[in-house]
């Protein structure tokens, strides 16, 4: 995740999981143990680059995605993950959380080797993992509202996933922040909004219906509720359903 700051200020309840231990924390455990313990010389066989995957060095397409430039770096994604991670663990459970992080992480470096492929630069980073968790939290509560700390606009999750896929494109066609793979981050977006889909099927509608409307402040009233919200009531009571069933096989 690049410098934008953003907490949650309020969404609707759901089924919570425990969260003593679970996927988030045990990802941003591991982010952090290779961070102290992976030295900086040696990472570079575990970067992502063009000529590492040319050299068969397939590794990469995951590895990369648990290396860090500085503790900034490190400390921004970690945030992002727990923040929005945390809410689609919740929804989600272990497995099917791991699936779209991790899916998420190789539609970013796949994206970005399509363009980048004769380039002789590496990236290093969860942000295009990271990034696929916050548009699954888009896919699941795009109604939820965050505010962002600058500048300090309120919005729901619909509307920043626009907003920062907005950012990503302008920044690499502009190339204003260098050394940042915006396309490893329009990846992840793309990974984790198909695996969305395939997860709720027809029920589940594209979120970039009205994007603008979830910026506090546009629109009047309160209109009834549309089938896309009646669908997606649909999707999420299936899915609390499904978790339902897979606890009590758990405790037999």
């Amino acid at each position: 995740m690049q410098q934008r700051f953003f907490t949650i200020v309020s969404h609707t309840k759901k089924p919570q999981a425990p969260l003593s231990m679970n996927v988030v924390m045990a990802l941003i455990a591991i982010n952090g143990l290779v961070f102290l313990l992976v030295p900086r010389t040696n990472s570079w066989q575990f970067a992502l680059s063009a000529y590492g995957i040319r050299q068969l060095r397939f590794w990469q397409l995951v590895s990369y995605m648990f290396l860090h430039g500085n503790w900034l770096h490190l400390l921004l994604n970690m945030w992002g993950l727990y923040l929005f991670g945390t809410h689609v663990y919740q929804r989600l459970g272990t497995k099917r959380f791991l699936t779209l992080y991790v899916l998420s992480g190789i539609s970013g470096s796949l994206f970005w080797l399509l363009f980048n492929w004769s380039s002789r630069s590496s990236v290093i980073g969860a942000s295009g993992a990271v990034f696929g968790v916050v548009m699954a939290a888009a896919v699941l509560s795009p109604d939820m509202r965050i505010m962002l700390v600058f500048p300090p606009v309120p919005m729901k999750l619909r509307t920043l996933v626009f907003v920062f896929a907005g950012i990503e494109i302008f920044s690499e066609l502009s190339n204003v922040q260098g050394g940042v793979a915006h396309l490893a981050h329009l990846g992840g977006f793309l990974g984790a909004y198909i695996y969305m889909r395939t997860l709720g099927g027809d029920r589940l509608l594209d979120i970039a219906k009205s994007p603008l409307k979830g910026i506090k402040g546009i629109g009047i009233g309160h209109a009834a509720p549309k089938q896309s919200e009646v669908n997606r009531q649909t999707f999420e009571d299936i899915m609390a359903e499904i978790e339902e069933i897979e606890r009590e096989k758990k405790q037999k």
